[in-house]
């Protein structure tokens, strides 16, 4: 179970977590290349690694944050920055950027505290930014615990990239490190399992007050627990597997009671639909068909800069360009346009309709002349 991203987009950009992989990035190449045989190596972790004993006899306190910027190898390094990556965006967002410093900081030097104090006598060597990025992930769970998370699960040769709610995905991961925390001894080596368990608490603990500031339950009440901002939405891959095309009718359509011919005559539809509807797993199902164009949310988000992104268009594309693209996309194909517009997006894509449709008289009218 590997997180790849989550749903939770970010509404300023995460200066401190670009700094913080970056130091951590070039810190490892820089000593990497450096040090080049084993006893070099040796003799560097032993000066800025924290060792339990040294601590415990009063000893290399400045280890607690050098050895946070340390790694054992490119796997190490690569699995914590990319959960840098996925959860320290919102928690800077939330914090702002000085106190998210404070706290990356302070969680990685108390999940080190907690990882002496399983073992204060242990002459092994701790490094890494686990600590710090496991308090990072305490207090995502703390702030937003139904977060979307696209996990890739491996049984296997089963491979599959499913969204779970930050919760779940989360509480297995802190599970599993209780688990393997009781389970095995800190003398040997290996993964400091108390280190992650404990900054993952200690994470929690200083982000509490920033969540009472929002309301505490009150705040979770008020966005069910999810991020206060619409979610970033990801488009997925078509199918490449063969779809039978269904038989045209032989017989002639018959007038409905309005004295319009039936629903088939349609050319396109839209979802009106709200995040967690269930409108993600009906759009899917609709597009699996084959015949019923790809319904996504083609004009997601506040502004243009976005749709573009959304449909792989660049910086230079006009809004009669956007509109074209996504009639194109949303057919898949086929003669049937789809399309899922969700409510924070309504205005928006409104006022997009009357600056390519100013002749028409109404919403209606312009939906029309664009979709069909």
């Amino acid at each position: 179970m590997l997180p790849l991203r989550d749903h939770n987009a970010s509404e300023t950009r995460p200066y401190v977590v670009y700094a913080v992989l970056a130091a951590n990035v070039l810190a490892f190449f820089w000593y990497s290349s450096t040090f080049t045989t084993p006893r070099d190596l040796h003799i560097f972790y032993a000066a800025l690694a924290t060792v339990p004993a040294e601590i415990t006899n009063g000893e290399g306190q400045l280890t607690l944050l050098t050895s946070m910027f340390i790694h054992g190898g490119l796997m190490h390094l690569g699995g914590n920055m990319l959960f840098l990556w996925i959860f320290g965006d919102n928690m800077e967002d939330a914090m702002g950027h000085l106190p998210f410093l404070l706290f990356y900081l302070a969680s990685g030097v108390g999940a080190t505290l907690l990882h002496v104090a399983s073992d204060p006598t242990s002459n092994v060597p701790m490094i890494g930014a686990s600590g710090a990025i496991a308090g990072i992930m305490g207090g995502y769970m703390l702030m937003f615990p139904r977060a979307r998370v696209d996990i890739l699960l491996i049984l296997i040769v089963f491979f599959r990239i499913i969204p779970v709610p930050a919760w779940l995905m989360l509480g297995l991961w802190l599970g599993m490190q209780l688990l393997g925390g009781f389970g095995t001894s800190g003398e040997g080596g290996g993964v400091a399992y108390w280190a992650h368990a404990g900054g993952f608490f200690v994470g929690v603990i200083l982000t509490l007050p920033l969540w009472l500031r929002r309301g505490g339950t009150r705040f979770w009440q008020k966005t069910v627990g999810s991020p206060p901002h619409p979610e970033r939405t990801y488009r997925i891959g078509r199918s490449h597997i063969p779809r039978v095309q269904p038989r045209q009718p032989q017989h002639p359509r018959h007038p409905g009671p309005w004295g319009r011919e039936s629903v088939t005559e349609s050319r396109a539809y839209i979802l009106c639909t709200s995040p967690r509807s269930g409108s993600t797993l009906l759009c899917r199902m609709l597009t699996a068909t084959g015949v019923a164009g790809e319904p996504e949310s083609y004009f997601h988000g506040p502004n243009q800069d976005e749709w573009r992104s959304d449909l792989g268009l660049d910086g230079s594309a006009d809004l009669a360009r956007i509109f074209s693209e996504a009639q194109e996309q949303g057919r898949a194909g086929g003669d049937l346009f789809g399309l899922r517009l969700q409510r924070h997006s309504f205005s928006a894509f409104t006022t997009a309709l009357t600056v390519l449709r100013p002749d028409q008289a109404n919403d209606l009218a312009r939906i029309e002349g664009c979709f069909g």
